[in-house]
């Protein structure tokens, strides 16, 4: 598929150092100021971008795993907090700077997290045209429903949820609020390690020779991307600038006195599952797209009184009669409550979520418990209060 949301990502680590290499579509254009304003700005939060040419960048960060391998493990309820405060972070500092926070990448695979420290790096493509197909919204509710609650009790994800649907948009500001009447030390332990870092890498770069953040090449045998490659994507022969992770500052100062980089690398940062989309075939494909279909796919309701076909689209679709709160407005029907149900697409499942209606929800007419996920399967009649659906895959 063709189009100016397509791009392909591939990851590696090497030498400690997660390296990310992007190719955009051809009508795409890099925008030098805003990875200039960037990187004088912010690091901490962001992959380094090392290289661009033409519709081709080069990032590295340090090493970790995808978050979407890291939500796969069981979660405290500061640590999933934690996340969250880093996403707002990001989006702030997005914000005060001008630039549009639909330039991240938002995908739980392409968002990396270093277990040793907890901190979250983005993917930010510096980008003319926003590029992105999810919103930040949407992406917050993916992580909430990708969660593996250490906790017996998951009041407060189902609370998060709740407040997070009332939003028309995502407001920074009003998120962190939220997060910081319910922990005031995880924004402010955030804050504090994000003007310590910045600073520190304002000195490092103020006294340390540093590559500009965009290079100018000239044309190359072999295009960094391209269909017909042969040879390993990340040959050692390409330049590849470390970045300055500020958890291995230590690491910096060697690392320019011995730039040799060694031989040996590491086994590639995603899970045998994610490595397989990056095979020959694939890389024909919008590979972004391909990834972000990969974990959902839609199922759609039936309404019976009006055979209305309602299309479920997101991983979180909530149905009732507030039109400010929910994805599909029940019409004509007092019974129903303002934020009645959220149908949830995970895993190749789907599941029911009440919301504590006031005239509850059914499933083949057995009542669901509020606040429980009930899975629901192809052919099973959903009732929300009396309003009754045919659920089907």
């Amino acid at each position: 598929m063709k189009g100016k949301n397509q791009k392909r990502i591939k990851i590696k680590v090497k030498d400690g150092y997660c390296i990310a290499k992007v190719k955009i579509s051809s009508d795409l254009v890099v925008n030098t100021n805003q990875c200039d304003l960037l990187s004088k700005k912010y690091n901490y939060g962001f992959l380094k971008l090392n290289s661009a040419k033409r519709n081709k960048m080069e990032f590295t960060g340090p090493k970790g795993i995808s978050l979407y391998e890291r939500l796969k493990k069981p979660i405290s309820e500061y640590d999933f907090f934690f996340i969250v405060e880093q996403l707002v972070d990001v989006t702030q500092k997005l914000e005060r700077i001008g630039l549009s926070c639909n330039n991240l990448v938002l995908d739980l695979k392409y968002v990396f997290f270093n277990e040793a420290t907890k901190e979250l790096h983005f993917i930010y493509l510096p980008i003319a045209t926003p590029h992105s197909s999810i919103g930040v919204l949407s992406f917050v509710e993916q992580v909430i429903y990708s969660v593996k609650p250490v906790e017996t009790d998951t009041k407060f994800l189902s609370n998060f949820s709740y407040f997070i649907k009332g939003l028309s948009e995502f407001e920074a500001n009003k998120v962190e609020s939220y997060i910081n009447h319910i922990n005031s030390d995880i924004v402010s332990v955030i804050k504090k390690v994000d003007l310590k870092k910045n600073n520190i890498m304002s000195t490092a770069v103020n006294n340390i020779s540093v590559k500009m953040c965009v290079e100018t090449f000239d044309d190359e045998p072999t295009d960094l991307m391209s269909d017909d490659e042969k040879t390993d994507l990340f040959d050692d022969d390409e330049p590849t600038d470390l970045f300055l992770n500020n958890a291995q500052m230590d690491l910096f100062a060697e690392s320019q006195r011995n730039a040799t980089i060694v031989d040996d690398e590491s086994t590639c940062l995603l899970d045998d599952e994610a490595t397989a989309l990056f095979s020959d075939d694939d890389e024909k494909t919008d590979l972004f797209d391909e990834i972000q279909a990969t974990p959902y796919k839609f199922p759609t309701l039936i309404r019976t009184l009006t055979e209305e076909v309602i299309r479920i689209d997101k991983p979180v679709f909530r149905i009732g009669k507030e039109e400010n709160c929910v994805d599909y407005i029940v019409s004509n029907n007092i019974a129903i409550s303002r934020s009645h149900a959220d149908i949830i697409s995970r895993d190749g499942k789907y599941f029911v979520f009440d919301l504590r209606s006031k005239n509850k929800s059914y499933i083949n007419n057995r009542v669901l418990p509020a606040e429980h996920e009930v899975e629901i399967f192809n052919g099973d009649i959903l009732k929300l209060a009396n309003e009754e659906f045919l659920f089907q895959v």
